[in-house]
């Protein structure tokens, strides 16, 4: 009786060395040029979001400070403060800045001594400062209000202000416009010595209602810790981070900022020198401390209305950081490639090693009688 056929899988191990040193070296090639091509659309898509993150930062922040600019000309338009204004003006009588400016800026030359206690006392304790505070006390945005009449004299407010006349000061000249062309006017951050935070300061026109004659000016001081509070909701996790900045690289906001320390921005040296092609985007930086990061960046637009808020928002995260998903992807299928390989080349050297061993004639001649004997019945 013929010996049964079996299936037996044979390897020649040269063979196998060659066809494993021709096609593994392309199949990783190919692998490091997929992984190379997933980071890359990977980065772009990371600084897209940072870069929609910015742009939503710094529309939510231009609305924030306009809003306030509109709450500012909604008090300026209250009766009390249109009849206190109107009162201060005909105090004056025909009188002209010109005339005016030497009394008062010896009163200003006098101003941090107790000779102008008795000015002070009245311009913090009238009916109309009391009704400031009060105000604040609703309003937590803002840290003080000053109320000036046509002169740019202080008629009221609710902290003792840097100043009695205003009369000089370009924010005061702005939003009054010669009594006839008033405009808010927003003066760009900084610390305010008087309620010790970082505040923007905005002033606006007191339009009289009757003549629509501009009879003086508003000015509140909005702290900007809020800004810093806002764009924090925007940040993506982590060691990510969301600042508004001024152009020189000074930080306006960021959160848990320290009031009156707030440093500069590594990032924006090189932000500031794609900001003239572009009002928004994102790129990949080197920080001065070493370590690369992405960001996304945008221009407020605030400064073509008003010049001094050049601001940019910028939303930051650590490279590494932002990369850690996308890597860990990456050496999973470098590794599963790496050990399909290798299985395939270990089972083929198995193989190749336990080849089925040849019987030679008299071996399969009485494994054959062995076969018939236990097939006979005994």
């Amino acid at each position: 009786m013929p010996r049964p056929s079996g299936v037996s899988l044979t390897v020649n191990v040269r063979v196998l060395l060659t066809a494993l040193l021709i096609t593994v070296p392309p199949i990783l090639i190919d692998l490091t040029l997929v992984l190379d091509r997933s980071r890359g659309a990977f980065i772009e898509q990371s600084g897209d979001y940072l870069e929609t993150l910015a742009r939503n930062a710094a529309s939510q922040t231009s609305r924030f400070v306009e809003e306030n600019v509109a709450d500012l000309r909604a008090l300026a338009a209250r009766n009390e403060i249109l009849a206190s204004v109107r009162a201060a003006n005909r105090a004056h009588g025909s009188r002209i800045q010109l005339e005016a400016e030497d009394e008062y800026r010896k009163i200003d030359q006098q101003w941090q001594s107790k000779q102008a206690e008795p000015v002070v006392e009245t311009i913090v304790g009238n009916p109309l400062a009391v009704s400031l505070r009060d105000y604040l006390a609703l309003n937590a945005d803002f840290t003080r209000i000053v109320v000036a009449d046509r002169l740019g004299v202080t008629v009221a407010a609710t902290h003792k202000p840097d100043l009695y006349y205003h009369g000089d000061q370009s924010w005061w000249i702005t939003s009054y416009g010669g009594g006839h062309a008033g405009a808010a006017n927003l003066t760009d951050a900084h610390w305010d010595p008087i309620t010790r935070t970082d505040c923007l300061a905005m002033s606006v026109p007191i339009v009289d209602d009757r003549t629509k004659r501009v009879i003086g000016v508003v000015r509140g001081f909005m702290d900007v810790a809020s800004l810093g509070t806002l764009v924090a909701q925007l940040e993506p996790g982590g060691r990510s981070k969301a600042l508004i900045v001024k152009r020189d690289g000074r930080i306006v906001a960021a959160r848990d900022a320290v009031p009156g320390m707030q440093g500069e921005s590594d990032e924006m040296e090189t932000v500031a020198a794609v900001l003239q092609e572009r009002s928004s985007g994102h790129l990949a930086v080197s920080l001065r401390g070493g370590g690369e990061a992405l960001l996304g960046y945008s221009d407020f637009g605030l400064a073509k209305v008003h010049p001094e808020i050049d601001w940019v928002a910028l939303v930051v995260q650590d490279s590494g950081e932002a990369m850690a998903a996308l890597r860990a992807v990456n050496l999973r299928a470098l590794a599963t490639s790496l050990l399909a390989i290798l299985l395939v080349g270990t089972l083929a050297v198995y193989f190749s090693v336990h080849r089925p061993k040849e019987l030679d004639p008299l071996e399969e001649l009485q494994e054959d009688k062995a076969s018939r004997s236990r097939e006979e019945p005994s």
